[in-house]
């Protein structure tokens, strides 16, 4: 898996991989590594809140529209603000 990992870094170093096909490789490749449903115990309810945001992010980009879009796309988090 390693190989694999440092692999996709490479391609996405050289252009030949996007920032969002990196990410989906990356959740994809994990999903894979996880146990089948049910060989496990569920987890424990969360207790006390959940998490419904995100806040103060900073990121360098050439494009800050299309990468902001990406991120709200990618987490299924409109911008509120």
């Amino acid at each position: 898996m390693i190989e694999t990992i440092e692999r996709m870094i490479t391609d996405l170093e050289r252009g030949k991989l996007t920032r969002r096909q990196f990410a989906v490789s990356i959740a994809t490749l994990a999903a894979g590594a996880l146990p089948a449903p049910g060989a496990l115990a569920a987890p424990p309810a969360p207790a006390g809140f959940r998490a419904v945001s995100v806040n103060h992010i900073t990121v360098k980009v050439p494009d800050l529209h299309r990468t902001s879009k990406f991120y709200q796309e990618f987490f299924g988090m409109p911008l509120r603000q």
